[in-house]
């Protein structure tokens, strides 16, 4: 009697593969977003250069953001992304093989250096997300992008813990601190190479599956007006977050003076506790659950953001960031998926370019404004101003999504 063959599933590869892709970056970003600042400052970077330095990364993830997810619809996300990981990992080669300040620059430009926080593939996650809506079904996507999210978090968490013990501690120069954070970046690319290349083959064409809509559809009215009011919501959302994330650890060590071990601790612990959320929230539940959980962890993270700068103990103002950190970042993956929801499923990279790019538009200037502030000694107005952009951006998330506390489900403009 014969054997039937065994059929294997292959499914569940490319949400795997991207998974890991952001737990393997996840690791790099977590050290560098622990390190990179205090080793400029180290290198003699004033305040506003380093912000400058982080605010050119800011601005080429917004532009080129744009641009991928145009691409993102008419052809494969996982070829777009092998192409990301090689511009990530080029400029730092090129620092690895000549440290100056110039190719410094560049690799914080394109690499995303103390930038990103979540283990994302920065102006490529529009591919990332395509990649995931056309091989997961359509009552898994919210789960897939929370899960997928998480692991970047987890990541980090784990990036940021190893940076508490980092070679650091030995009080290396700074340029060979930053050529082992370079070593970590490029070597975690070739893994994330490798995991694409498998998953390659799985990933299905634009299209597959449709009812002969294509990318090229124009936009309906309806859709247009959920994309522009996401990209107000956005953008005050990434105003809050630039100004904030990317130069937290250099506002711990002005306002307690602690050293970069110590604040990779706090942020380890924060980045597992956003991962903790991510991962409870990946559960299946309906819309209207999901959507007063983001909300009301929301309305946490902005309060914890303004009482931040006011404990002059350093032990409470970790615990508020922790708790702002993992009430703001766990829910992402949660806004990321809503936002696909906005128009129909043949538009959706478009709709995670103008995701992402309202988010990096205003947080361009977050850093560099950030700096002004810490030169004119003004340490806590960028915290406060943080929160205030924060809440006004969780206002208008409230009435695109409103028709969700109603119960019913958040579904893309009729055709």
């Amino acid at each position: 009697m014969s054997v039937p063959p065994v059929v294997r599933d292959t499914s569940r590869w490319v949400p795997l593969a991207l998974s890991a892709n952001r737990f393997f970056r996840g690791i790099a970003q977590g050290l560098l977003v622990a390190w990179f600042l205090p080793d400029l400052h180290r290198l003699g970077w004033s305040p506003v250069f380093a912000g400058l330095a982080l605010s050119s990364g800011l601005l080429f993830d917004f532009l080129l953001t744009l641009a991928i997810g145009r691409m993102a619809d008419r052809i494969k996300g996982i070829p777009i992304l092998l192409s990301g990981e090689i511009v990530t990992m080029t400029p730092c080669l090129f620092f690895l093989w000549y440290p100056h300040p110039v190719f410094l620059w560049i690799a914080a430009a394109l690499s995303g250096l103390g930038q990103r926080s979540n283990g994302s593939p920065g102006p490529f996650t529009p591919a990332e997300q395509t990649a995931l809506l056309r091989t997961t079904d359509i009552s898994r996507f919210f789960p897939s992008v929370s899960n997928n999210l998480a692991s970047g978090l987890l990541g980090m968490g784990s990036g940021a813990l190893a940076g508490a013990a980092f070679s650091h501690g030995r009080d290396l120069l700074p340029s060979a601190n930053l050529r082992d954070l370079l070593l970590i970046m490029v070597f975690s690319s070739l893994l994330n190479m490798a995991l694409l290349l498998k998953a390659a083959r799985f990933e299905k064409s634009p299209g597959h599956g449709e009812t002969g809509e294509t990318g090229g559809d124009p936009l309906l009215p309806a859709e247009k007006k959920n994309l522009f009011v996401l990209a107000m919501s956005n953008a005050l959302f990434g105003l809050s977050m630039g100004i904030t994330d990317p130069s937290i650890s250099y506002w711990f060590m002005i306002r307690f003076q602690m050293g970069p071990q110590t604040v990779s601790l706090v942020l380890g612990i924060s980045f597992l506790s956003a991962a903790f959320f991510s991962f409870l929230l990946a559960k299946n539940r309906p819309h209207t659950h999901l959507f007063r959980a983001t909300i009301l962890l929301q309305i946490i993270a902005v309060i914890s953001l303004f009482l931040m700068p006011l404990p002059a103990s350093f032990a409470w103002a970790c615990l508020l960031f922790t708790l702002r950190f993992a009430c703001l970042r766990g829910p992402g993956g949660i806004r990321q998926a809503l936002a696909g929801t906005l128009v129909r499923r043949q538009h959706a990279g478009w709709a995670q370019s103008i995701h992402l790019s309202s988010l990096g538009i205003a947080a361009v200037f977050g850093p560099a404004l950030a700096g002004f502030f810490w030169k004119k000694g003004m340490t806590n107005t960028p915290l406060f101003l943080g929160a205030l952009c924060g809440l006004l951006s969780l206002i208008l998330f409230f009435f695109l999504y409103r028709k969700s506390m109603t119960g019913a489900s958040i579904p893309p403009p009729p055709d």
